[in-house]
């Protein structure tokens, strides 16, 4: 979020999405401490949550991106092994392979 700040305090409104159940750590709630840090900030921030138990990642991200229809969006980007990938899913490979918005991604 840190070098997004800049970006990120020029939007009418921030939503941070966490999609709940994907993973073990991905629980309700997460958002609340990003959503203060960038209120903190004097940027508009609110949290929003999609289940995604039973969806592909990817898919849940696009479905979310073609509903909310963002411009654009930030998101924090992490590598891991192929086999790491496989295994853990890959939201940040999905939006590097087909993104369907602007996309503002920090490592």
């Amino acid at each position: 979020m840190r070098d997004a700040l800049p970006l990120l305090k020029l939007a009418d409104e921030v939503r941070v999405l966490t999609l709940v159940k994907e993973k073990p750590a991905a629980i309700a709630g997460l958002g609340a401490d990003a959503v203060r840090h960038l209120r903190s900030h004097g940027v508009p921030a609110v949290a929003e949550e999609v289940d995604a138990a039973d969806a592909n990642i990817g898919n849940a991200l696009d479905d979310y991106l073609a509903l909310i229809r963002p411009e654009p969006l930030v998101m924090g980007a992490y590598g891991h092994s192929r086999l790491r990938e496989f295994v853990l899913g890959g939201a940040t490979e999905h939006v590097l392979q087909s993104p369907k918005v602007a996309t503002f991604l920090v490592h």
